[in-house]
């Protein structure tokens, strides 16, 4: 594309003013901050997730990092709470996409975490399986099972869209995804484990 066809797009987009080529390159530095910051809330959590057992001062010092990551004001939330949710989300329907037709050993997972867990993460992985029963279009014995297993857990707002949370509040939050997440990881090697003894 010529330097002329892309000032014309510019200018369809952001109109034709003096400051239409500023504009644009302001949105895209905006566009760039956000991006870093959400990439860096996800560094921070995929590093606090991988230390969580083995190391948990240490991973903890990484979400207190991430709780204090400032509020992304293009994207209107705190980027560790929107990232902490989208990892839980994505680490189960990973599992889901990779499951066979049939084959309901992502919801027995994630079913069984959330019957041990303190009540505070069950609100976090009420919220992942619900987003997972309104995005995916699920077995009938999947809904029945998902929905049965999370209607006693009353809804509240989403981590991702709170930013109500100072980081002392926002760190607690993270740290029950970050349990739930590992959790969820270890239930699926002991499925795995039973099923080859």
């Amino acid at each position: 594309m010529d330097e002329e066809t892309q000032q014309q797009q510019v200018g369809r987009h952001w109109g034709s003013g003096p400051f239409a080529v500023w504009e644009t390159l302001s949105r895209r530095g905006e566009q760039a901050s956000c991006d870093a910051l959400m990439e860096g809330a996800e560094n921070l959590l995929v590093k606090a997730v991988s230390r969580w057992r083995d190391d948990q001062p240490r991973a903890l010092r990484y979400l207190h990092v991430a709780s204090k990551l400032p509020f992304d004001d293009n994207e209107r939330v705190l980027p560790a709470a929107a990232m902490a949710d989208f990892m839980l989300f994505s680490m189960i329907t990973d599992e889901l996409e990779d499951c066979a037709e049939g084959d309901e050993s992502w919801l027995d997972a994630a079913l069984r975490v959330l019957a041990r867990a303190e009540a505070g993460a069950r609100f976090h992985i009420r919220d992942a399986l619900v987003s997972i029963d309104q995005e995916y279009d699920l077995s009938t014995r999947e809904n029945r099972r998902l929905r049965a297993a999370v209607e006693s857990i009353p809804p509240r707002p989403e981590l991702g869209q709170r930013s109500d949370l100072d980081p002392r509040q926002l760190h607690v939050e993270l740290a029950l995804v970050m349990e739930s997440c590992v959790a969820y990881q270890e239930e699926l090697g002991r499925m795995l484990d039973e099923g080859t003894d």
